[in-house]
């Protein structure tokens, strides 16, 4: 929708693969609620090291996560509760969420004949 050429892989093993072939030119966002996900952090790590931005989105603040960031996005209220795998994902995905926002805002400005012709084309679908 945004003409930015992007991709999640949720497959920690593809992850690493992915990252080892990406460029200073790519960017990386990794989401951790806690930032000490070993998974997450590694493929970031590998990122990081063949040149990619790390975006990071995470309450752990001091995470190992958050130490490989170029950017650390903290999404919510550090520190452990029991059952943390339990509690919602609501931070992380304001960050998203706010993240899509502001890259819309700026491709808007360039691409609004294009963004127009999408909308014309939609119009059919709604009652």
């Amino acid at each position: 929708m945004l003409r930015i050429p992007s991709f999640h892989y949720n497959d920690p093993h593809l992850q690493v693969v992915v990252a080892a072939n990406l460029t200073p030119r790519d960017s990386v966002i990794a989401i951790s609620h806690s930032g000490n996900i070993r998974d997450t952090v590694k493929s970031a790590k590998v990122a990081k090291d063949v040149g990619a931005k790390i975006i990071v989105i995470t309450s752990g603040v001091g995470s190992e996560l958050s130490k490989v960031g170029d950017i650390v996005l903290y999404s919510g209220s550090p520190g452990r509760k029991m059952y943390d795998f339990m509690r919602g994902n609501v931070g992380e995905i304001v960050m998203v969420e706010l993240l899509f926002r502001i890259a819309l805002n700026r491709v808007l400005e360039k691409s609004k004949d294009h963004f127009e012709e999408v909308s014309r084309i939609l119009k059919p679908k709604r009652y």
